[in-house]
């Protein structure tokens, strides 16, 4: 645990260092966030290949199959198993290096820059805080994204892609899903963004967002039979269908009871801000609730924490926006404090509790 929160300690710093000097050396504010990405970067380089499960399943393998493959075109029938998107990246890496350590280090420096830049476009239309932004992806989303490489990165190039959504660009957002989706199919989910970003446009979303969750929950009889009537026109879907069937999941009691204690505080500060500035919360409040009931479906199918962690990741944008709609100084030391406990807790619930992407203990393996 103490490497994490060693990493964790210091890039909160450096993001607290990039909001002082913001204002009047956004230049010296820059290097404090290149040197958070770099830090990021190396910690997940350098650890042992048991850190994180996934690489040993695909990751160290795909990487080691493009290592003097010829062009990609060419190979291209030999891409079968995993998505285009994801055998490219590897595929250019492996013509510049032939050290998955390398790899490891673009993978999550790709991450975390994008979460770098999402925060500086907040901090410059809001006036988030930044390290508040560093926060949420160290305690969240650093831990998973050591284990689920090529989702993290097709997630992280769509949250960037967020605003477009907010801003009504949908065919752009759309062809942003479909793009990404080349990378971890499961991204295709995203289309459904710009609808539930207009379900959430209008007056009582409350009672909107309880209709959506018993909807969801009342779904998930149906979701085999579904999901076999889309990958019937999508057939690269066809190797996903181990996860939507039922009595085929796992879920964590106390983990879930955590997701709802973490979200119900949450949306009870989004309640107290101004009406007029949760409009730009509203939708990220229903997906947070979506995150929380497609976990609660891991009871029945396994597709349910897969689909969980596509809505998860917009904490990102939602905690730093209600921490800049709080109306005073007070109101906005307490959110934060009571954030970092919570997220605190959530990252010793999940990772280290419940076991969740094989990242506990950290070891290196240079």
């Amino acid at each position: 645990m103490m490497p994490y929160f060693l990493l964790f300690a210091a890039v909160t710093l450096l993001g607290f260092l990039s909001d002082i000097f913001y204002r009047k050396h956004k230049k010296i504010s820059i290097v404090f966030s290149v040197i958070s990405i770099v830090i990021f970067s190396t910690f997940a380089a350098i650890r042992s290949y048991d850190v994180g499960t996934d690489i040993n399943v695909y990751g160290l393998k795909r990487f080691e199959r493009e290592i003097g493959s010829g062009s990609f075109l060419s190979n291209i029938n030999n891409y079968q198993d995993i998505e285009y998107g994801y055998s490219f990246i590897n595929h250019i890496v492996a013509k510049f290096t032939h050290d998955f350590r390398v790899f490891l280090f673009i993978h999550q420096a790709i991450l975390a820059s994008i979460m770098y830049i999402v925060a500086y476009k907040e901090k410059k239309k809001r006036n988030t805080k930044i390290y508040l932004t560093t926060l949420v992806y160290s305690f969240i989303w650093f831990n998973t994204s050591l284990n689920i490489i090529r989702q993290s990165i097709a997630i992280f190039i769509l949250l960037l892609c967020y605003p477009l959504a907010e801003e009504k660009k949908n065919t752009k957002y759309a062809a942003s899903a479909l793009l990404t989706s080349t990378i971890h199919t499961s991204n295709i989910c995203y289309l459904a963004i710009p609808l539930i970003n207009k379900f959430y446009s209008n007056k009582n979303s409350a009672l909107r967002l309880i209709v959506t969750c018993l909807l969801m929950l009342a779904s998930f009889s149906m979701i085999d039979v579904i999901f076999n009537i889309i990958a019937s026109f999508i057939p690269i879907l066809q190797k996903y269908s181990m996860y939507v069937q039922n009595n085929h999941g796992a879920i964590n009691m106390r983990y879930l009871i955590y997701k709802i204690l973490f979200f119900s505080i949450i949306l009870f500060f989004q309640r107290t801000t101004n009406a007029k500035k949760r409009e730009h919360t509203s939708s990220l409040v229903a997906f947070a609730a979506i995150d929380v009931v497609s976990y609660s479906l891991s009871a029945f199918i396994r597709f349910g924490y897969r689909l969980s962690y596509l809505f998860l990741v917009h904490y990102i944008y939602l905690i730093p926006r209600i921490e800049s709609d709080l109306k005073n100084r007070k109101d906005k030391r307490l959110f934060i404090i009571i954030v970092i406990m919570l997220l605190i807790g959530y990252w010793i619930n999940r990772y280290v509790l419940c076991g969740y992407d094989g990242t506990i203990p950290y070891k290196i393996g240079v």
